[in-house]
């Protein structure tokens, strides 16, 4: 007799600037699960816990913050979990988040 065992499809969690009101979410990364920064969403990895896997965007919010010297440090040590964006670009830095997910295989978000 076989088991039927549902198999947990992997999460792309994706971190935006928003509302403080949301400090007190919870963010569950599973075994194979990564964990997207938008931009300033940056910021609110560290109140969720959470170190992210990819940053992306053009980083104005990022900037307008003011402490530019996080993301330095991060693109020194790894280089490659840091996409800076063009300004110029059709779509948001969100989309290009949802983008990069599908693109490494995530299809749930």
């Amino acid at each position: 007799m076989g088991e039927n065992i549902l198999k947990r499809e992997k999460t792309c969690h994706i971190i935006c600037h928003g509302d403080v009101s949301f400090y007190d979410l919870n963010i569950d990364l599973q075994d194979g699960d990564i964990c997207v920064a938008v931009d300033a969403g940056f910021y609110y990895c560290e109140p969720f816990g959470v170190d992210p896997d990819l940053i992306i965007g053009d980083m104005d919010s990022l900037k307008e913050k003011g402490d530019w010297s996080d993301i330095e440090e991060i693109m020194e040590e790894n280089p490659e979990i840091v996409e800076i964006l063009s300004t110029e670009k059709d779509d948001t830095d969100t989309l290009a988040a949802i983008k990069a997910g599908f693109a490494r295989g995530y299809r749930r978000f």
